[in-house]
């Protein structure tokens, strides 16, 4: 029997019901081997999207200033910008080789780049997505965090064993600091007073003063360490050890390790919520995020994502979206209905009976009307969102299996396997008003368009057939 996630797979039918602007907070995972990233609402750990990027993508920074995220391609050599109201890509920048760690100013104007096979960082101007400046750092630069008062960036130089500090406002290396062997992840503690260091081969972490960049501390932790993260308040570090399937937790205030959380296998990097409630954790092996309670230390949630999450980086931030009920509608094939589920209290809501065997789902633009493609009766049903009740029944084409909505909302493409053509359905009249001939048993769509503040139009419709 098929499950729900994979009707969310197939089907795009997440639901955002406007009634006021809003804050959420999103997790971008890097899918390293997939060549993705998901998108995590961390409110209700459902995978909100899945964004296609360039090869072997691996750090990701979120822009909350601009509603961007960028993600470094190791295997393309680019970091690909996703404009997060639409996530989609909406750049892609050359930088040096082998792209390894990303980070963002704290007023979004630059991003930083390391470049581990050019020993390069490279320096992005958000507002022109160019790079305007490239910094020679130490041997294969690969973490890299810029601290919260924006005025240096610290950089681990992975076969030097060092720490590059560069001055933002010269864009020169104004130190370099010995550290533990095969260092990969850095954090700046959000006081800016602080940076903890990951040493993968010493399996250590080391604390550095950042007043006169020397190292005061080194504190043990599990076996090679990699991502690390501070929570806001600074009183924690969050260490992810790759190699004991850990992670640790370190009281910064003593510098001791009061927990060791068992994760998923191989875990690499991992982020806190801007709350400070939850630590997510990736773990590559494991094709999961394992979401920490940082209040008891205990794992609260795993969610699977993409083949191979890899990244390091602060890759959670909170973005405005439009507020309300987060709903999903699923399509029971074999019982003729709708369930419609609230995806905060996980619970169904409503059932809607529609036509035979419905299997395509898609979402007005105004979020006021779902539209089900009967594949059985060879209808389109019209589902009001508001009261969850059919206003109407279109006809279509043969075994109609994909919807989509278009942006404007004006238009409804639905696929017909049986009839090999797309059926265009005006959606303030609810009639055909044309049908196109396609190829053989089209039966997933899709309506992809520039997403701009009007929803312009521009559109262009992509249909896989069998």
């Amino acid at each position: 029997m098929r499950k729900i996630a994979f009707a969310i797979f197939l089907f795009s039918f997440l639901l955002k019901i406007q009634i006021a602007s809003a804050l959420e907070t999103v997790a971008y995972i890097a899918d390293g081997s997939s060549n993705d990233v998901s998108v995590i609402n961390t409110d209700t750990g459902i995978i909100e999207a899945t964004v296609g990027v360039g090869t072997h993508p691996e750090g990701v920074a979120v822009d909350s200033t601009t509603s961007e995220v960028y993600v470094a391609n190791n295997g393309s050599n680019t970091v690909s910008v996703i404009n997060t109201s639409t996530n989609t890509v909406t750049a892609t920048v050359p930088v040096g080789t082998a792209p390894v760690g990303v980070a963002v100013s704290p007023d979004g104007a630059k991003v930083y780049v390391t470049n581990s096979g050019s020993n390069t960082v490279s320096v992005i101007d958000s507002s022109t997505h160019n790079v305007t400046t490239t910094v020679t750092v130490g041997t294969t630069p690969e973490g890299i965090d810029v601290s919260p008062d924006g005025k240096e960036v610290y950089i681990v130089d992975n076969g030097s064993n060092k720490v590059s500090v560069i001055d933002t406002s010269t864009n020169t290396v104004a130190a370099t600091i010995d550290v533990g062997t095969s260092p990969v992840g850095v954090e700046v503690s959000p006081d800016s007073k602080k940076a903890y260091v990951t040493n993968s081969s010493s399996n250590t972490v080391s604390v550095i003063n950042t007043s006169n960049n020397t190292v005061t501390a080194t504190v043990a932790v599990g076996t090679a360490p990699q991502g690390i993260a501070e929570t806001p308040d600074g009183k924690e570090v969050y260490v992810a050890n790759s190699g004991s399937n850990t992670v640790s937790v370190i009281d910064t205030s003593n510098n001791a390790v009061t927990a060791t959380v068992s994760v998923g296998t191989n875990p690499v990097g991992v982020s806190i919520t801007p709350d400070g409630a939850d630590a997510y954790v990736e773990n590559k092996d494991s094709n999961t995020v394992s979401v920490i309670d940082t209040g008891t230390h205990i794992v609260a949630e795993t969610d699977v994502v993409g083949q191979g999450p890899d990244g390091i980086g602060d890759f959670i931030g909170v973005l405005p979206v439009s507020g309300g009920t987060v709903v999903a509608f699923i399509a029971d094939e074999a019982s003729k209905q709708v369930s419609v589920i609230n995806t905060a209290t996980k619970k169904v809501t409503a059932t809607v009976n529609v036509g035979t065997s419905p299997t395509g789902v898609a979402v007005g633009a105004n979020g006021s009307e779902v539209y089900i493609a009967n594949s059985g009766s060879n209808t389109v049903s019209v589902i009001n969102t508001s009261d969850d009740t059919v206003t109407a029944n279109v006809s279509v084409g043969t075994t109609p299996t994909g919807v989509a909505a278009t942006p404007g909302g004006s238009e409804v493409f639905v696929a017909n396997s049986g009839s090999h053509t797309v059926s265009v359905i005006n959606t303030s009249t609810n009639t055909v008003t044309a049908t196109v001939p396609v190829g053989t048993t089209p039966e997933e769509i899709v309506v992809a368009a520039p997403m701009e503040k009007k929803f312009m139009s521009l559109m262009k419709v992509l249909i896989q057939s069998q």
